[in-house]
């Protein structure tokens, strides 16, 4: 989904990340990025939905393919990517869901107190 405020750089560089594999409706009404995932989730007609928000800088080309691949096993429903706040530090390291409050796991802590290892090929 985007709206009307959206930059056409940003449908653009959407487009070159994704070879083009992707769809977008208008937005009409304030911002609210949860209403936005919805509307977009009820008209979605491929296998994976993917939520990318527009102020995100991408790191590794193959991400996408990556996060898509966790999703193979039948045990895995969503998958997230590492996030990380301008200051290094983790926004969002996956989430957790503990009593029925979500929360993202490793909020706010440094960028290395979560051990990746080597990359999977």
């Amino acid at each position: 989904m985007h709206d009307e405020a959206t930059p056409p750089a940003v449908l653009d560089q959407i487009d070159k990340v994704t070879s083009g594999h992707w769809t977008s409706l208008q937005f009409h009404g304030p911002f609210h990025f949860s209403r936005k995932c919805n509307a977009g989730a009820l008209v979605a007609t491929g296998e994976y939905l993917c939520f990318l928000n527009d102020d995100m800088d991408v790191v590794d080309p193959g991400w996408l393919a990556e996060l898509a691949d966790l999703l193979d096993d039948p045990e895995v429903g969503a998958v997230g990517p590492r996030l990380l706040f301008a200051d290094g530090t983790l926004q969002h390291a996956g989430h957790v869901y503990n009593g029925g409050s979500p929360g993202h796991l490793l909020f706010g802590e440094p960028a290395d107190s979560l051990d990746l290892g080597a990359p999977r090929s």
